[in-house]
C-alpha cells in the first residue's frame, strides 16, 4: 500500500482512496483513516479537517499525480463517484468528462451495462455481465 502526502493540506493519502484524518478534540484522540462520508446531493466522498471540507477524489489525485489546472476535473473513470482509486482517477476538461458521461449513458440503453471511453473495462464488464 503507497501512501503519500497531499501537497497543499498536508494529510496523508492512500492510492485505495483513503485519507489520514488528524484528530479533533470533541470525537477522536488519535489520527485514523477514512474513505470519507458520501455527501447525499453530489455523491461524492468528502473528509474534514480544521473545519475545511476536502473532496476526496482531488486530495487523491492530488497526492499521486500533479496539481489540477484551471479548467479541468477529476473524471471517475468507471462512474463509481465513491470509487476513488487512483487507478480509477484521471484528470480531463468538462467537454471530455461529459463525453464519458454519454457513453455511459448510451452503453446502459444499449446494451445494459455501465462502460466508459477505456475498452478494457467495457470488454471486463460486459464478460461479467454475460
Amino acid at each position: 500500500m503507497i501512501i503519500k502526502q497531499h501537497p497543499t493540506s498536508k494529510l496523508w493519502v492512500r492510492e485505495d482512496g483513503a485519507v489520514c484524518v488528524p484528530p479533533d478534540r470533541i470525537r477522536f484522540k488519535k489520527f485514523r483513516w477514512t474513505f470519507g462520508c458520501e455527501n447525499s446531493s453530489t455523491h461524492y466522498m468528502f473528509v474534514m479537517s480544521k473545519r475545511k471540507l476536502y473532496r476526496v477524489h482531488r486530495l487523491v489525485y492530488e497526492a499521486f499525480k500533479e496539481p489540477i489546472k484551471n479548467g479541468f476535473e477529476i473524471d471517475h473513470i468507471n462512474r463509481v463517484r465513491t470509487d476513488n482509486r487512483i487507478e480509477n482517477l484521471r484528470c480531463v476538461t468538462n467537454a471530455q468528462n461529459q463525453t464519458n458521461k454519454q457513453l455511459v449513458e448510451d452503453s446502459l440503453a444499449k446494451y445494459g451495462v455501465r462502460c466508459c471511453d477505456d475498452k478494457n473495462a467495457y470488454l471486463r464488464s460486459y464478460r461479467a455481465v454475460n
